[in-house]
């Protein structure tokens, strides 16, 4: 407590980052709803990232403020490995020669790779949200539609063989397959599948 009693501001701010500190000290409005991200360094060196609150209050009838912070690097980290795990598997399915998709828990499509574009006939914003089902061949649509919800709705793993239909009308076989994916939790958070012509 002393020791931090002893210290200014910047003294817990990454010496490039002080700037950006005069920067907001300057401009804060009397209170700080939404919380900012920030980074502090720590005693020994090493940087922490937090979310800050604050406040404009009096104290010993002085103006100053009551600051909230919250350590959130563990979820930044996390976060950030996410976002590396994500941009990983965008390049590998971009390259890949067969077609790769990906939908919600709700079954809408979130994610299209180049080849199960080429395949289907579609691009990118056509095939996303029900914009998939679309391409299914309109005499095995019912029949997909059925055993996709079964299937999901059981957590299972999806695998058939059916006909699409391009925009040109013209009628393609596809063998589909989907893998439901997981949370940390062992949750079910949506499916990623593979369409091979």
């Amino acid at each position: 407590r002393e020791e931090f009693l002893a210290m200014r501001i910047k003294d817990i701010r990454p010496e490039e980052d002080i700037g950006v500190l005069l920067e907001l000290v300057a401009s804060a409005p009397q209170k700080i709803d939404k919380p900012l991200n920030v980074r502090h360094r720590r005693k020994d060196g090493s940087i922490i990232y937090v979310e800050i609150s604050s406040h404009a209050v009096e104290f010993r009838d002085r103006p100053a403020r009551l600051v909230l912070v919250n350590d959130v690097t563990s979820r930044k980290q996390t976060e950030d490995a996410l976002r590396e795990s994500e941009a990983r598997f965008r390049s590998l399915s971009a390259s890949s020669p067969i077609g790769i998709f990906q939908t919600d828990i709700e079954g809408w499509c979130v994610y299209t790779n180049t080849r199960w574009q080429e395949i289907v006939g579609l691009d990118m914003e056509a095939s996303l949200g029900d914009g998939w089902s679309r391409a299914i061949y309109v005499e095995d649509r019912e029949a997909i539609f059925t055993e996709w919800l079964l299937v999901t709705k059981a957590g299972q793993e999806f695998a058939r063989e059916f006909r699409i239909s391009t925009p040109h009308r013209e009628l393609r076989w596809v063998s589909a397959r989907a893998r439901p994916m997981y949370s940390e939790d062992e949750i079910i958070i949506g499916y990623v599948g593979t369409y091979e012509h």
